[in-house]
């Protein structure tokens, strides 16, 4: 769903473009990856069309809501577009196109891997590098980590930092019924992680302890889903933590809801807190700046990089730090929302976000001007 959020969001930033400046965009797909069709359904009106590589044209035309256009491969689909995006492989050679890839985990925390897999996402990221005229990247961060795995790459390397802005009619929502909706308190943290290894949610737990001994009892509000397929035991894990730190009647999971109703927490909450062991470039940070919101993040690179308005730090791993920053800044928080800085946040990540679609097309520009200048 990461890479679905993040074509959403890339799509969304060019067609807030002025109409001069966007290019005609189309969704591309095999035959091998139809079944995720599904999960672009929500935004597929923003593509001037669907193409569609395969032998399924007639029933695949009956599931989209644009205009679609069939093709038997790369050569007759290169007389349709210009320029591929996100796709890699050796069919694309010679083509212009552009790979993004969305971060180094497993270089970072290859004991969450196993050998296996830290392989098989090596061997990915080379055939990236080897099949496309350009590597896409989120951060600089990830420029260095790609530089380290693939020293001898003869693909030159971008970053394009993608931003995020909140839905038409978000402010106009009411986030204390949504707070009601979940039987939520009025001061509350927030926490939007999936219950992933590296998000580090033991970490929060145990800050939240460490103030609970100190006489500070903060309730916590965690969205995400539940499901670690590296270790299918570890939601468990941190439910038993949960019990055996006493702070069962201060945390509140409400595993994946809608994104919605996310948002209107997030307005709502005291601040959020992402004590991530690593990010690629989040999600998360992006929309609690667009909501001019207070963040508690872990002292990471692409956290620094990221670099949000309201934002304190802590050194990561370490629940005392976090701890003492919550200590520090809760007792000036009131719950949200703060619509002015809301209104500043939205006006100020509107640009950013025109920013991100105009780096996307100069992108683009450029990996078609390189491919003119090989051709002559």
């Amino acid at each position: 769903m990461g890479g679905v959020s993040y074509v959403e969001n890339l799509v969304k930033a060019v067609r807030l473009l002025p109409t001069h400046e966007q290019p005609r965009l189309f969704l591309i797909s095999g035959e091998a990856n139809l079944a995720a069709l599904e999960q672009h359904t929500r935004f597929l009106h923003l593509f001037d069309g669907f193409c569609y590589c395969g032998r399924r044209c007639n029933e695949v035309s009956q599931l989209v809501s644009v205009p679609c256009y069939p093709f038997t491969g790369y050569a007759e689909l290169f007389s349709h577009i210009d320029f591929c995006f996100l796709g890699a492989d050796a069919e694309l050679d010679g083509y212009p196109s552009a790979a993004w890839i969305p971060d180094f985990q497993f270089l970072h925390l290859p004991e969450l891997f196993s050998d296996e897999e830290c392989q098989v996402r090596t061997a990915w990221i080379r055939d990236r590098a080897r099949h496309t005229s350009l590597i896409v990247l989120s951060s600089r961060d990830a420029e260095q980590d790609f530089g380290r795995l693939v020293p001898d790459a003869t693909t030159q390397t971008r970053i394009l930092h993608f931003h995020t802005l909140p839905d038409d009619g978000l402010l106009q929502g009411d986030p204390n019924k949504v707070q009601q909706k979940y039987g939520l308190p009025d001061r509350f943290l927030l926490c939007c992680n999936q219950f992933w290894m590296h998000k580090d949610h033991a970490t929060l737990f145990r800050a939240l302890a460490l103030l609970r001994e100190a006489g500070m009892v903060v309730h916590l509000a965690c969205t995400g889903s539940t499901d670690e397929y590296r270790n299918r035991g570890y939601f468990d894990e941190l439910q038993q933590l949960i019990h055996e730190l006493k702070i069962t009647d201060q945390v509140q999971i409400l595993g994946h809801i809608p994104r919605s109703d996310q948002m209107q927490l997030m307005r709502r909450s005291l601040c959020m807190v992402q004590p991530s062991l690593f990010e690629g470039w989040s999600t998360v940070v992006e929309d609690a700046r667009a909501l001019g919101k207070t963040l508690v993040l872990s002292d990471i690179a692409v956290h620094r990089e990221q670099e949000p308005d309201y934002a304190a730090y802590f050194e990561k791993s370490n629940a005392f730090a976090l701890a003492a920053q919550l200590n520090k800044l809760l007792p000036l928080m009131q719950p949200g929302p703060h619509m002015v800085r809301e209104t500043v946040a939205i006006s100020e990540s509107l640009q950013l976000v025109k920013g991100f679609g105009r780096c996307f097309c100069s992108i683009a520009r450029e990996v078609l001007q390189y491919r003119t200048e090989i051709m002559i």
